[in-house]
């Protein structure tokens, strides 16, 4: 089969990661994978090509706007909404050449506001897989271009993949025939890490943002720390030099600064795992949160905010869940006074379900098992 992918982005957030671990194993299966990027990218390009053998480069756009707060707001937004209707319009084209050129069997599109490769499909009459990952506004405070609704109807007329329950009823593809729930593949069922000893920091590891409740962290782990000050709070990822400073400016104004550490994002965070006493979630909005389940294969536990895809990991995986700055403080207390024994033994029923719903094997025998239906015609809602 010839399968056309389109990543929206060549910096390595948990969507491409994801994107790159079924790439790999649909090629490893016997799948013919050609992959499409937003820009030039050499470092990702090589790693592309290690796995794919072909790319192709298209200026992909999302079909998307921000929050419009004033006047001049809607000024630069409609010369950004003529640019962006001409874009997507461009890429489309772009894309269709590429799937008669490489006779594409069917085209997966990594992310919801990626509207490109629909567009082509249709006028092709070529199966789509829309893999959605986030849920827009509440997360990335952006909105669907013209509206939800709109793109919901699209939704209709594809495959699709959703990475939660939650995610797939905010979009209303409940009894959608098309639709399905694949949790991502995190890790390989046999790449685990267990242990029950521990040293004395919590981690966070993910894009270091203000919709990612840095803020509420730090501010709960100074009121920890007052009371444990041999711990640290380790914030591994990836910066915004402005974001950064502002909660350097918070941890030293709440008298945490030598104690909060700020480091780059690493491929070897499953080694931090091992080590930390817990990792902290407090994003509010996570349509999944790879780094929640990572966690769980690394053998630690999770102090996680107890909403959508965090919360749905966590009704698996199990971890101390909370709300409220006093609830976090709290899970906080009870996991570093965690014997070892205890902590060992809460941490292996975490990671033995999290091998069974969250592993990359499982992952590929799903989508392999979507794509097979999607382009054998199954479903009748997605082909006129």
């Amino acid at each position: 089969m010839n399968v056309l992918y389109l990543l929206s982005a060549t910096h390595m957030g948990g969507a491409t990661l994801s994107a790159l671990t079924l790439i790999k194993g649909l090629k490893e299966r016997g799948f013919n994978v050609t992959a499409v990027i937003p820009n030039a990218d050499p470092a990702f390009e090589k790693l592309l090509a290690d796995i794919t053998g072909k790319h192709y480069i298209v200026g992909m756009s999302f079909r998307a706007y921000p929050r419009l707060n004033c006047f001049a707001d809607y000024v630069k937004w409609g010369y950004r909404l003529v640019k962006m209707l001409v874009r997507q319009a461009v890429s489309s084209k772009q894309l269709q050449r590429i799937i008669r050129d490489e006779h594409i069997d069917l085209v997966h599109t990594n992310v919801g506001p990626l509207v490109c490769g629909y567009d082509a499909c249709r006028k092709l009459g070529v199966p789509h897989v829309w893999h959605i990952r986030e849920y827009g506004k509440p997360d990335f405070n952006i909105r669907m271009f013209p509206s939800r609704d709109d793109f919901r109807k699209r939704l209709r007329n594809s495959y699709v993949i959703t990475i939660t329950k939650a995610l797939l009823e905010y979009n209303r593809l409940d009894g959608h025939p098309g639709a399905r729930v694949v949790y991502n593949g995190v890790r390989s069922k046999y790449d685990t890490r267990l242990s029950g000893r521990r040293e004395d920091y919590f981690l966070c590891a993910s894009r270091v943002s203000p919709e990612k409740g840095f803020e509420q962290t730090i501010r709960t782990f100074a009121r920890f720390h007052s009371a444990n000050p041999g711990y640290r709070l380790r914030i591994m990822g990836l910066y915004k030099p402005d974001y950064k400073t502002k909660l350097c400016g918070l941890a030293d104004a709440l008298g945490v600064g030598s104690a909060v550490l700020f480091e780059d994002y690493t491929s070897n965070i499953s080694q931090y795992m091992s080590e930390a006493r817990a990792l902290l979630v407090a994003s509010p909005n996570e349509g999944f949160g790879r780094m929640t389940a990572e966690a769980a294969f690394a053998g630690c536990l999770v102090i996680g905010k107890n909403t959508a895809g965090t919360k749905e990991i966590m009704d698996i995986t199990g971890g101390f869940r909370f709300i409220t700055d006093d609830e976090m403080l709290d899970a906080m207390t009870a996991v570093s006074r965690l014997s070892e024994d205890e902590y060992l033994r809460m941490a292996s029923a975490s990671q033995r379900e999290a091998v069974s719903f969250f592993s990359e094997e499982e992952y590929l025998e799903r989508v392999s098992g979507i794509y097979e239906s999607a382009v054998a015609g199954v479903s009748p809602a997605v082909r006129r």
